[in-house]
C-alpha cells in the first residue's frame, strides 16, 4: 500500500492495473462498515445508521465522477499545470487517506447506556 503513490506515479501500462485494484478494495469495505456501524447504535437505530451509511455512500457514487472525470481529463491533456498522468488517482489515495484517519478513531466496545429500548410504554436502558 505504501508503494501505491510509485505505480500511479509511473506513466506505464501498470498504471490501469493497478488503478483496478481500488475497486476489489471498496467492495469489501461496505460490508464492514455496516457491521461496525450495526453494533455502535440501538436495535431501533438500525434502519436509521444503515440509511446512512447509503445516502453518504449514494452522495459519493454521485459526485465523484462529477470531481474526477474533468481531473483526469486536465492532467492527460497538454495543458496540465505539471506533468503528472496519475494525478488524478493520487487524489483518490489521498482522499482514501483522509478518510482512514477518522475510521482510526472509531471506539470499539459494548453500546453505551445511553440508548433506549421501548417497551410498551415503559423505557429501558439497552
Amino acid at each position: 500500500m505504501f508503494l501505491f503513490p510509485k505505480y500511479i506515479s509511473c506513466p506505464s501500462s501498470q498504471v490501469p492495473y493497478v488503478a483496478n485494484l481500488l475497486p476489489i478494495i471498496a467492495f469489501l469495505t461496505r460490508p464492514a462498515l455496516q457491521s461496525i456501524v450495526s453494533k455502535q447504535v440501538g436495535p431501533n437505530e438500525q434502519g436509521i445508521a444503515q440509511g446512512c451509511i447509503a445516502g453518504i455512500s449514494s452522495f459519493g457514487n454521485i459526485l465523484s465522477p462529477l470531481i474526477y472525470t474533468p481531473l483526469t481529463d486536465l492532467f492527460l491533456s497538454e495543458k496540465a499545470p505539471f506533468n503528472y498522468p496519475g494525478f488524478n488517482l493520487f487524489c483518490v489515495g489521498l482522499a482514501w487517506l483522509i478518510a482512514l484517519i477518522p475510521s482510526m478513531m472509531i471506539q470499539f466496545g459494548t453500546k453505551n447506556s445511553r440508548l433506549k429500548i421501548r417497551d410498551g410504554g415503559r423505557t429501558l436502558d439497552a
